[in-house]
C-alpha cells in the first residue's frame, strides 16, 4: 500500500493560499489523518474498500493513491498547461459528491431540495465544508423567510434551530458502526421531520 501525503498538491497551493487554508481545517482533507478512522480503519485490518473516499486517486487494483485525505484532486480536473490564464475545470455537481456521500445523494434525491435541483454547494462551502452562513437558521431562512411558520409545532419550539427537526441526523452510534461494517447512515437530506426527531425529547409521550 503506497503511503500518499496528506498536503494539497503543491501546484496548487502555490498560489491558492486562501483556498488551502479552508481546505485544511475541514474534513476532507483530515479524511485520512483523523484519528477515529484510523483507530477503525486499522482494527478491522486496514481494508482497502475504505480509501475509495479517504484519499485522492485510489486505485483499487493496485491499492495506491496520490494523497492521503480528500485534495484538490478528487473534485477539480487535472490542471491544464494552459493555467493561468485558462481555469481549471471544477465539478460541482451533485453526482462529484455523490460519489462518496452515497446516502446523502438518495435522501436528497427525494427531497424539495432535490426536486428543486438545489445542489450540494448551494448550502455548503465546498473548501472548508462549512455552511455559507454562521448558523444553520439563517441558512435555512435566506431561502424559507416568506414561508408561513404559524403552525402549532413551529409556535411550540421558538428556540429550535430548524435542523434539530428537519435535519435529523444519525446517531453517534449509527456513525461510530460506519467505521466497523461500512453502513450507512442517515444524514437528514431529506429535510423530513421524522418520528425520531420528536421522540428524542419526547420520549415520555
Amino acid at each position: 500500500e503506497q503511503e500518499g501525503t496528506q498536503e494539497p498538491p503543491q501546484d496548487c497551493a502555490t498560489c491558492h493560499l486562501d483556498v488551502v487554508s479552508n481546505w485544511e481545517s475541514g474534513m476532507h482533507a483530515q479524511a485520512y489523518s483523523d484519528p477515529t478512522f484510523q483507530t477503525a480503519w486499522q482494527g478491522q485490518g486496514s481494508p482497502t474498500q475504505c480509501l475509495a473516499c479517504h484519499t485522492t486517486d485510489f486505485d483499487a487494483r493496485t491499492g495506491t493513491y496520490t494523497h492521503a485525505g480528500v485534495t484538490c484532486g478528487a473534485c477539480h480536473a487535472d490542471t491544464p498547461v494552459t493555467h493561468p490564464p485558462d481555469p481549471v475545470v471544477t465539478d460541482v455537481s451533485v453526482e462529484s459528491c455523490a460519489n462518496c456521500h452515497a446516502t446523502t445523494m438518495t435522501e436528497w434525491e427525494h427531497s424539495a431540495h432535490g426536486s428543486e435541483q438545489l445542489a450540494c454547494v448551494t448550502c455548503h462551502q465546498p473548501h472548508p465544508q462549512q455552511l455559507r452562513f454562521e448558523d444553520a437558521n439563517a441558512l435555512c431562512l435566506s431561502c424559507h423567510e416568506t414561508d408561513a411558520r404559524d403552525d402549532y409545532a413551529h409556535l411550540a419550539h421558538p428556540e429550535q434551530q430548524c435542523v434539530e427537526c428537519h435535519w435529523f441526523r444519525g446517531t453517534e452510534e449509527e456513525r461510530a458502526q460506519h467505521y466497523v461494517s461500512g453502513d450507512l447512515f442517515p444524514t437528514g437530506h431529506t429535510a423530513v421531520v421524522e418520528t425520531k426527531a420528536c421522540v428524542t425529547c419526547h420520549e415520555d409521550l
